[in-house]
């Protein structure tokens, strides 16, 4: 089917089809953007970035039904349907990766914490040692 074609569905089906396709790579490249535009400009940016793209580069729109049927859309007659399914594509996708970003903060706040808690011990014995060699000075 080619990987300039988008197929909307769930399932495994849809998910072979869609891997490694140019919508997957529109779809990455443009969710974080896609989360900052205004509602009033969230269609025409679909539009231009995803859909308009797809089109001039020989792709379709299809819908994969659970057992497999495909049905195409049309952008004359199925536009809203298009928008609404690449929409939410970049809000999925866009979640995911805040989530993401997230815990890789939190996994490296979590190794400062350690370090600093392996420092702050390291020098506590160093404190200590220091008192002993003080200690056993002043009985000299």
């Amino acid at each position: 089917m080619g990987d300039k074609n988008v197929f909307f569905g769930s399932g495994g089906e849809a998910n072979k089809l869609r891997s490694g396709s140019r919508y997957s790579t529109l779809i990455e490249t443009c969710c974080l953007d896609y989360v900052g535009v205004q509602k009033r400009g969230k269609r025409e940016f679909v539009e231009k970035c995803i859909i308009r793209r797809i089109l001039v580069e020989g792709g379709r729109f299809f819908v994969v039904e659970p057992k497999g049927m495909m049905l195409e859309l049309s952008p004359d007659k199925d536009m809203s349907k298009i928008f609404d399914k690449v929409s939410q594509a970049l809000r999925d996708r866009a979640k995911e990766k805040k989530m993401q970003f997230m815990c890789e903060v939190a996994d490296r706040l979590s190794k400062a914490e350690r370090r600093l808690e392996a420092e702050e011990a390291e020098a506590a014995a160093m404190q200590r040692q220091l008192a002993l060699i003080e200690q056993k000075k002043s009985y000299e």
